[in-house]
């Protein structure tokens, strides 16, 4: 393979290959042709080799430690690593490997400091290199792999935004997944800002930047204490201290931080922010956390113990292919939800239960027997410390033995009580409530200001709220209910319950902290109506970026109202955000949304919008309702000739559309069938499987007379290039 004998020294020299290695160009072609022969093998032994007899040589350094780590050899890269960088000190490319040598060896400081004497020798150079652009994203993936996510997110961020703009869809593809990673607080999965927006700050802010983008945190840290020593009372110094020593993985030092500013600022956004990064620092902030256990007893009589287990009135027996559970058990014969109250009176106990955060999810159970030769066995999992006595007993009961045959005993994890009890209150009591949830959200919105946290003790939330000292306490609790439990249900209770003990901000001030700080966080407490365009615009662009569905619905409303005036395809991504959410919880309620849907497709059509997906979900809704048990005759009737219509708005319109074509034209001869089917069982009282010929027209079937189902004659549907 040839090389450009004028482009920059692979070794970073910073000297074209022809002034730098120009009687090295036959050994650097014969490497990439064994590299494109995949023969990396034989091309590290050959450029070890080379090396041998003349090792000062960069642009050999830089493929041997290529080479090494694609090999796998950790140790001979660290050693390459090093070698190189003693041969060529002010070399980017030796300083990119050994960052990465470094962080291999779970030294990130080391890194960090190789990483900032990199981009000092591209910026002395004036070129930068996408080696080393590789080796922060390196650094990145390895914090994200130890947890450090909001150190890996910051790493990203410069490696994507400030050195590869042009070329940054793989590292910006790895950003998204760690905006997207449920497990960690959005409060530490934000974009990396200072956090200095005050125009008395700038001069501080501008200094502090242009050392985080050269990867030089312990300096801007130190710039920004120099600032603490005269100016101890500024708040957002404080949160700026804090984000500096998060990115640097002193979390003691962050809270310490952040706890500060909070102090500092006992009313307003920044302050609260503050309060809840210190307290989701802390290990169990909030004080409410306890141990999960998993419990595992030996059964002795497997028959006695799996009637038991069907007939106690606290278990819900679970289908497999409603609730998978993973374990090492082999085969589960059945499984259950073990409930704090019988399911005879589950609505009425679940309701009285919300009084206090009790979880009406005790465990999971599972009983499982692999073979006859092997004693079956009880699993319960996610049992907390105050409730594993009582599961005891229960246990006992279903083993008929006073003592258990204990098989493993284990803590796999810990958990907010109250968190627990709101996730069981979204997600199982659908099982009992029967349409009843409005009431659920009633008697939380009454329940939760009464409710106490560890961290309030003595007052109540309602207390707490009306405490000036304790007041973002309250806020920050609720907002970390929010975060932990993105639910839609769950959002409209805390939403009222923040409205009715009186949390909210100064609307425009909460506006101007979103506007600097980017906190998606903030955003459940912003009124749509009080934005403007431009602000509406960048809260819902952050909405996409941190997959905010739920929280984008109270958005949508205000979007469409001003939809004349907003980007066209931020209107669009926003409706179909909703429909999307709409149809997968509230797909019986499909009809009533219809006409909306409707409008939004002439909207996109008059604005030459790619719109196939609504079409998709459109279909998803109708054959939902069409294909139910439960949807009544009436609405069957009505969902129909809008099934119908939509088949043929498809094949006429979106057969070439990239966006569904491929699924029109897969699918199409199975959605007549199911039109046919549909329609069939609303006036002839036929099934699927009576249909032989599809009534609508398809190029690989023409109905006849002798069609049992051609009376009255068939609508024929247009298909393209077809008369």
């Amino acid at each position: 393979m040839a090389i450009d004998k004028f482009a920059m020294c692979p070794g970073g020299t910073g000297k074209k290959v022809k002034f730098c290695a120009g009687n090295c160009l036959p050994q650097l072609e014969r490497l990439e042709k064994l590299i494109t022969a995949d023969q990396s093998r034989a091309a590290r032994q050959q450029v070890t080799t080379w090396l041998e007899r003349d090792p000062n040589r960069a642009c050999l350094w830089a493929y041997k430690c290529l080479l090494d780590r694609a090999a796998g050899c950790v140790e001979d890269h660290a050693k390459s690593a090093a070698e190189f960088v003693r041969l060529f000190p002010d070399s980017p490319i030796a300083l990119a490997e050994l960052a990465i040598a470094q962080i291999l060896e779970n030294r990130f400081q080391e890194a960090s400091e190789s990483l900032a004497r990199c981009v000092e020798q591209c910026e002395a150079q004036g070129y930068f290199y996408y080696r080393v652009v590789a080796a922060m994203t390196t650094v990145a993936e390895w914090l994200a792999e130890q947890g450090h996510i909001p150190a890996a997110i910051a790493y990203l961020w410069i490696a994507s935004h400030r050195y590869d703009p042009q070329n940054h869809t793989e590292t910006d593809e790895i950003l998204q997944q760690l905006y997207d990673r449920k497990d960690v607080p959005l409060e530490l999965r934000q974009m990396p800002t200072t956090g200095l927006f005050k125009d008395e700050l700038r001069d501080l802010d501008s200094r502090v930047y242009q050392h985080v983008v050269r990867f030089r945190f312990a300096l801007a840290e130190q710039e920004v204490q120099r600032y603490l020593e005269t100016n101890s009372e500024e708040p957002q110094a404080w949160f700026c201290l804090g984000n500096l020593r998060l990115w640097q993985i002193n979390y003691p030092g962050a809270a310490e931080a952040y706890l500060r500013c909070a102090q500092l600022d006992q009313t307003g956004p920044l302050g609260m922010v503050a309060l809840l990064r210190a307290t989701i620092l802390k290990k169990n902030g909030f004080g409410d956390t306890e141990n999960l256990y998993l419990l595992r007893y030996e059964v002795s009589d497997p028959e006695r113990t799996k009637e038991a287990l069907f007939s106690d009135p606290h278990l819900d027996h679970v289908p497999p292919d409603q609730l998978p559970l993973n374990n090492d058990l082999g085969p589960v014969q059945s499984q259950f939800l073990l409930l704090r109250y019988p399911r005879s009176d589950g609505f009425e106990q679940l309701l009285r239960d919300l009084d206090e955060p009790r979880p009406p999810l005790v465990s999971y159970v599972l009983y499982s027997r692999s073979r006859d030769d092997e004693p079956a066995q009880i699993v319960l999992t996610g049992v907390s410390e105050s409730d594993r006595s009582w599961v005891e007993t229960r246990a006992r009961q279903w083993c008929g033995d006073e003592e258990l045959k204990v098989l493993e005993e284990s803590v796999f994890t810990t958990d907010s009580r109250i968190l627990r009890m709101l996730r069981d209150v979204s997600s199982v009591s659908s099982r009992f409530v029967d349409g009843k949830w409005r009431d659920v959200e009633s008697r939380l919105v009454e329940s939760i200001p009464k409710w106490r946290w560890p961290v309030l003790e003595p007052l109540t939330l309602e207390e707490a709220a009306r405490d000036p000292q304790k007041k973002q306490w309250a806020r920050i609790l609720l907002a970390h209910i929010l975060q932990e439990i993105p639910d839609r249900h769950i959002a409209r209770v805390l939403h009222e319950v923040w409205q009715k003990l009186h949390l909210d901000f100064d609307q425009e001030e909460l506006a101007r902290f979103i506007d600097k700080t980017a906190d998606p966080l903030l955003i459940h407490f912003i009124d749509p109506a009080r934005l403007s365009d431009e602000q509406l615009s960048a809260v819902c662009k952050l909405l996409f970026l941190y997959q905010q569905g739920p929280l984008l619905e109270r958005f949508r409303p205000e979007v469409l109202q001003r939809r004349d005036r907003l980007d066209p395809e931020l209107v669009y991504f926003v409706y179909e955000v909703h429909a999307a959410v709409f149809v997968r919880t509230r797909q019986q309620e499909w009809l009533t949304i219809h006409p909306e849907l409707e409008e939004m497709i002439t909207y996109c059509e008059q604005h030459n919008l790619s719109h196939g997906r609504l079409h998709e979900l459109d279909l998803v809704g109708l054959v939902g309702i069409l294909a139910s048990k439960s949807t009544s005759t009436e609405i069957k009737k009505q969902a129909l000739p809008f099934f119908e219509k939509l088949l043929e708005h498809l094949v006429r319109h979106h057969v070439n559309d990239p966006e569904i074509g491929p699924m029109v034209r897969d699918y199409w001869h199975k959605l007549t069938q199911m039109a046919l089917a549909f329609k069939a069982s609303l006036t002839g009282g036929r099934s699927l499987d009576e249909l032989t010929q599809p009534q609508i027209w398809t190029p690989d079937a023409e109905p006849g007379p002798e069609s049992r189902l051609a009376q009255p004659e068939p609508k024929k549907i247009w298909v393209p290039g077809m008369d």
